[in-house]
């Protein structure tokens, strides 16, 4: 961080230009807020200004967000996360994902790892196949889309609410009269 205020009552450490980094992720907003109990430890945490976690690995993923707010157990574990004000995700998987909604909460299981995660209000989300000859884009667009992951990486299930559609997109070169609804 560039510069940090601690304060009692409340208890909060407020860091501005903060970055937090561990191996294979990473944390930055423009501030950062960090709320303790009364043991000095976390209990919540509030993240504005160009927020903007990556996790990477094989399968590197980027979200961005104006707002994130996340609440931490008092055995320090992370129970919930939240993105709001206009939410982007960018994944280089082997088939690159990118979308957006206006709010994105994820809750956590074991081992800090996301068990489901619920992107609401607009969500849009398009697929591409890592090979345009081996697939079709894929775009979904939905009020709100809940997606239950197993072992926090494997998406196990994803249900759509409210009005939804599903577009399969012409691959590269093709005209658009070729996509499907």
């Amino acid at each position: 961080a560039r510069r940090g205020i601690i304060t009692k009552g409340p208890n909060r450490v407020v860091l501005k230009g903060a970055h937090v980094a561990r191996t294979g992720s990473e944390f930055t907003a423009d501030t950062l807020t960090v709320y303790l109990r009364d043991d000095s430890t976390i209990e919540h945490l509030l993240a504005s200004g160009d927020v903007r976690a990556v996790s990477g690995g094989e399968s590197a993923t980027e979200l961005r967000a104006p707002r994130a707010e996340a609440w931490i157990t008092e055995k320090n574990v992370l129970r919930s996360a939240m993105f709001s004000g206009g939410v982007a995700l960018h994944s280089a998987r082997s088939e690159f994902m990118q979308g957006t909604a206006g709010q994105v909460t994820v809750s956590f299981g074991p081992k800090n790892h996301p068990d489901k995660v619920i992107a609401s209000d607009k969500v849009k989300l398009l697929q591409q196949p890592a090979d345009s000859k081996a697939g079709h884009p894929v775009e979904v667009a939905a009020s709100s889309i809940d997606f239950l992951v197993r072992d926090g990486r494997t998406l196990e299930q994803a249900v759509t609410s409210g009005p939804a559609q599903i577009t399969v997109l012409p691959p590269p070169g093709a005209s658009a009269q070729d996509s499907l609804q």
